[in-house]
């Protein structure tokens, strides 16, 4: 049986109840394999008894009945071994199990009615033994529910205990009180074992669903591991790139080796030291919203924000890396005339940043990065940036969005990245109560939506078209 992955949640809780029920049930029908067996001897010992003290033909009508009975158990145990059922077909089987148990044992306790009467004392004890015998190595199959220990004990035990009321005499009268006595005393000791056997089931699930708890545990333990020291391979490298432009202009500046170049080359080492520095800062600040974000720290500086106006910006910022890639960026701008949202201005034009700068990475030269808006079913806003890069597995897909890591390789070098973007991306698509959706296809690029709820949508956007 497959184990559920914890225990801690209402809902993982309710899932180890069910398999701890089916357990119960199939315990039951496992120890029904030895009883069914068990049939044919116990079936020959009573037509071995009861031969010559009873009419032939009654006795030979309700050995009929019993070989039926005992066909169909054989039937439905073949079955159950050949094709054991999911887990949402338990309960069926639950009722199966107890239709034919009480169909059989019901059987056994017409011997009283049936026979009883017509018994000599010999053949009464033998009856009468038979059947709280039968009933007494019945507990273990009983114990996957309290309805089948009631019941199929309590119509076995009358079968007997009214036949002896109603024959009388000292001696069924005394079978009448030993027999209630034994059958108060059964159905506790069937109780208390079902209790045990159901405790001993559930600890043995909750002891594999913990024992599951720490491989996922470990297993997310060597995954931080593993992306922590891939995120400090990564940011030595993005931090060292910058420094090293700073500390080498800088030092030229400042011990005079540029002599007499020209004005204009001192100012585009200067230009150098200022976009390295910008690129610093752009690290660190991702790196502190981040934090910031995992820790319900982050806040936004609500504004009635222009989207088209962003987007503009946003495609302007990275025209120049895109030509230099040989990628194209490609904005619908139709999409953004008139839409204006409330959001935080600085953050909108970082998830489209983000987003934007990752399609590029990921495409390859001659590629596409194409970015659409659209309405939303729900009346909110949805943007869409697609690209026509390699594409992404689902396991690839599940790992991009974990923070520090960075998957396959990028095609682009001259966008740079350290596996921030897409988790802080998610974290401040959520901050604006919003969530972001990626689809990707091995060999067809891959897609990221934003989905802004409705709230976010300040009216005049709703001429956008919805996305194809």
């Amino acid at each position: 049986m497959a184990l559920p992955t914890s225990v801690n949640g209402e809902n993982d809780l309710a899932v180890l109840k069910q398999r701890t029920d089916a357990e119960m049930v199939a315990l039951a029908w496992r120890t029904n394999v030895t009883s069914t067996m068990m049939v044919p001897g116990i079936l020959a010992s009573i037509l071995l008894v009861l031969h010559g003290r009873v009419p032939d033909t009654d006795l030979w009508v309700w050995a009929g009945v019993m070989v039926t009975i005992l066909a169909v158990r054989t039937a439905l145990l073949f079955r159950w071994k050949l094709r054991p059922p999911g887990l949402d077909r338990y309960a069926r089987w639950r009722w199966i199990y107890f239709f034919s148990m009480l169909v059989s044992m019901a059987t056994y306790g017409s011997l009283a009615p049936l026979f009883l009467a017509r018994l000599d004392p010999l053949g009464q004890a033998f009856v009468i033994c038979l059947i709280v015998g039968l009933i007494g190595a019945a507990v273990s199959q009983f114990a996957m529910s309290k309805l089948a220990i009631f019941v199929i004990h309590s119509v076995t035990m009358l079968e007997m205990l009214v036949t002896c009321l109603w024959i009388g005499g000292d001696l069924m009268t005394g079978f009448f009180f030993l027999g209630a006595i034994y059958w108060i005393y059964i159905v506790k000791v069937s109780l208390e074992h079902h209790k045990t056997q159901k405790e001993a089931v559930w600890l043995r699930f909750e002891r594999a669903a913990l024992a599951d708890n720490l491989r996922v545990a470990r297993d997310a333990a060597e995954l931080a591991n593993e992306a922590k020291s891939t995120f400090l391979a990564n940011v030595s490298h993005e931090l060292r790139t910058p420094l090293n432009a700073i500390l080498g202009f800088s030092e030229m500046i400042r011990l005079g080796i540029l002599g007499h170049e020209p004005a204009g080359r001192q100012t585009q080492y200067a230009g150098f030291i200022h976009d390295s520095g910008r690129h610093l800062l752009n690290l660190i600040n991702d790196l502190l919203d981040l934090s910031k974000a995992e820790a319900g720290r982050l806040t936004l500086h609500e504004e009635a924000v222009d989207l088209g106006a962003a987007v503009d910006d946003c495609v302007r910022l990275l025209t120049p890396s895109a030509d230099q890639a040989g990628v194209t960026i490609e904005a619908r701008y139709a999409d953004f005339v008139g839409a204006t949202l409330r959001a935080d201005d600085r953050k909108l034009r970082q998830i489209l940043l983000n987003l934007l700068s990752n399609a590029m990475k990921f495409t390859p030269r001659g590629g596409r990065v194409i970015l659409v808006a659209g309405c939303a079913p729900d009346g909110g806003l949805a943007l869409s940036v697609a690209d026509t890069g390699a594409g992404m597995t689902a396991e690839q897909l599940e790992q991009a969005m974990l923070p520090f890591v960075q998957v396959g390789d990028a095609h682009n070098g001259q966008v740079p990245g350290t596996g921030l973007g897409l988790p802080l991306t998610k974290q401040l698509v959520e901050l604006h109560g919003g969530r972001l959706e990626m689809e990707s296809t091995p060999g067809q690029g891959t897609r990221a939506t934003v989905h802004l709820p409705a709230d976010r949508v300040i009216p005049g956007v709703a001429s956008a078209r919805a996305i194809a």
